[in-house]
């Protein structure tokens, strides 16, 4: 389904504040995000409904390897983001929550 870039915003401003329902959601596969990668590993662990108890998907769990690249890729990033403005962070920040939201949405 093609949507407006207005349905789009609106559907990423709905993800932004919390309230998204759409099913289509529960669709992304759970990954680790590092160093701009999307990765999985061999081992994973189950993501519980903290309501109900349930378990509503299954996430990659993070080895040695991966935490060490995960923290040499934020102290880089965190160099960067010192020198910036808080207001073009917070832009970038809306901006990759916006895109994350469209990818899933929109495959």
């Amino acid at each position: 389904m093609v949507q407006t870039p207005d349905a789009n915003l609106s559907q990423c401003m709905r993800f932004l504040n919390g309230v998204s329902t759409d099913p289509d959601i529960q669709e992304f596969e759970m990954q680790l995000y590092i160093s701009g990668k999307w990765q999985n590993t061999e081992e994973s662990m189950p993501v519980h409904n903290p309501f109900g108890g349930s378990v509503v998907d299954e996430v990659s769990i993070a080895g040695p390897d991966e935490v060490e690249k995960a923290i040499v890729s934020a102290q880089r990033g965190a160099l960067v983001m010192e020198e910036m403005h808080y207001w073009r962070r917070s832009k970038i920040i809306a901006k990759a929550a916006c895109r994350f939201y469209l990818q899933i949405y929109n495959g």
